[in-house]
């Protein structure tokens, strides 16, 4: 899977983690995929009230490391990491491959709600 390009803060996690080299665990990867998600539902609430157009999950990843990092080259570390791990998984964990078809527009983005 190709870098994703956009992810929202994660408290839990140093910058340090990824400039490392590191492979994010399962838990490292759901967290953010769960901080992702809110964070989108919050952006998606705020441009409902502002007649603005709604991001795509992948739209919104590369906002959210934007806000948190604002730094390029962290930016492309975590994009990479948090690839890599959807990547690795994608087949053990039904809701890390929801996230990767949701950014690759294979799934609905309200999928997930059902």
């Amino acid at each position: 899977m190709a870098p994703i390009l956009g992810i929202r803060k994660v408290s839990s996690f140093r910058a340090s983690d990824v400039t490392a080299g590191r492979t994010l665990t399962l838990k490292q990867i759901k967290d953010t995929i769960e901080e992702i998600y809110n964070s989108k539902d919050r952006f998606d609430v705020h441009c409902r009230e502002t007649n603005t157009p709604i991001e795509t999950l992948s739209q919104h990843v590369q906002r959210f490391l934007n806000q948190k990092y604002g730094l390029r080259g962290i930016i492309a570390e975590w994009d990479t990491a948090i690839s890599k791990g959807v990547e690795k998984y994608s087949e053990k964990d039904v809701e890390v491959s929801l996230f990767g078809k949701q950014l690759r527009n294979e799934c609905d983005e309200d999928f997930r709600n059902v």
